[in-house]
Order: structure tokens, then C-alpha cells, then sequence
């Protein structure tokens, strides 16, 4: 090393970086922070979509033996043989589903395409009892808020906020509907050819719907 070299490395240590230098350094790291920030969401994203759509296909499995065992799907309400009522409305724990933007306490789902047309979905302890006949605990999913549009795309007054599962059963307790949200364009999960795909490029949402009729209707 020559006796120039040394002191400009002398030199360096001993007043520091200039000014440019630790703006070169510091947008460097903010780069770095924003990849890794981005990463991470990915990441989230893809455990979560992984988590809900295995819980969706725990349930859909426990309704079909619900229905083998009891004729029925799960939240037909049953008296005297006659049918009384038919659930709509959200699958598992209230405490699932703390208040959370335009979602209440016990709220699963809120579609807005109106004032006068407003759709709430909250959970029922008797269609958790129903599934608690097939398994001991609930399938473990993730409840993060998704907001989409839906039904009429080209409305933009048409929004729904969903987290976890909005179910129904209708058709005397032998058809029901069961639908989820994913982060991003996804694929369903292909049970059949009775389940649907809705893709919200604007919010980059999908929305899984599965729909199946008993054999005994």
C-alpha cells in the first residue's frame, strides 16, 4: 500500500462519510426494507389462502357425513318432522369474529348494494353443535377481513367484507353453500364440477364458492 493510499483511508476514518455517501446508504436500506416488507405480505398471503382453504376442505367433508348420518345438512332445523327453519349466515365461534370496520361483533360477512339492500351473515350455536356431532373441534382457518365486489362488478357501490366462511342451507336441508375468500388469483379447490371461482381484479380477491344438492333431493 503506498503512503497516498494509507492516507486517504486515514483521511476517511477521521471525518467519516460525506453526505451523498450516507444517502447512497440509507436508500439502499430502505430498498432492502421494502423488498423484505413485500416479501413478508407474500408469504402471510400464501399461509393464510393455504390455512382457509384446508379448513374449507375439512367442513365440506364434515357436511357430507352429517348429511349420510342425519339425512340433512348441518343448520336445518327440524320439528316434528317438519322442516322449521334453514341457517344463513356464518360458520364457527362468535368469538371468531370481533367487531372489525363495517363487520360487528359475531359478523362473518356484510354486503352493501344499497341502503335498502343490506346482507349480514353471524354464526349460530346450533349449526356449530350440528358440526360438533362430526368432530371435536372446528377446523382451524384464518379470519382476516377481505373486502371485494361481487354480484355486479361493474356497480361500484356493490362491496362485501368477508372473513372465514359464509354458509346457507336451503332445499329442506338437502343443498347447502359454503363460500370463502383468498388473497390474490387463486384456484378453488376443485371438488367436483359443483364449485365456483369469482376473481375481483380491482382488489385482487378470489372468492371460492362450493354448492352441492344431496342425493336425496
Amino acid at each position: 500500500m503506498t503512503n497516498m493510499n494509507a492516507y486517504k483511508i486515514y483521511a476517511r476514518a477521521k471525518h467519516g462519510f460525506t453526505i451523498v455517501e450516507l444517502l447512497v446508504v440509507i436508500v439502499v436500506i430502505g430498498i432492502l426494507a421494502s423488498v423484505a416488507t413485500v416479501a413478508y405480505k407474500g408469504i402471510q398471503a400464501r399461509a393464510e389462502n393455504i390455512r382457509t382453504s384446508a379448513a374449507a376442505s375439512q367442513y365440506i367433508e364434515l357436511f357430507e357425513l352429517y348429511q349420510i348420518k342425519y339425512g340433512h345438512y348441518p343448520g336445518t332445523v327440524i320439528v316434528d318432522g317438519l322442516i322449521q327453519d334453514q341457517f344463513h349466515g356464518c360458520i364457527g365461534e362468535a368469538s371468531d369474529f370481533p367487531a372489525e370496520g363495517v363487520l360487528a361483533d359475531d359478523q362473518c360477512y356484510y354486503g352493501f348494494m344499497g341502503v335498502n339492500n343490506i346482507s349480514k351473515g353471524t354464526t349460530s350455536s346450533e349449526v356449530t353443535a350440528d358440526i360438533r356431532k362430526m368432530t371435536a373441534e372446528l377446523p382451524t382457518a384464518s379470519y382476516p377481513t377481505i373486502t371485494y365486489k361481487y354480484g355486479n362488478p361493474a356497480n361500484p357501490t356493490v362491496k362485501w367484507a368477508l372473513r372465514g366462511f359464509a354458509y346457507m342451507v336451503t332445499h329442506s336441508g338437502q343443498q347447502y353453500r359454503i363460500s370463502w375468500a383468498l388473497k390474490g388469483k387463486q384456484e378453488c379447490i376443485p371438488i367436483g364440477n359443483d364449485y365456483g371461482t369469482s376473481y375481483d381484479a380491482e382488489n385482487d380477491v378470489t372468492l371460492c364458492t362450493k354448492a352441492k344438492r344431496s342425493t336425496d333431493y
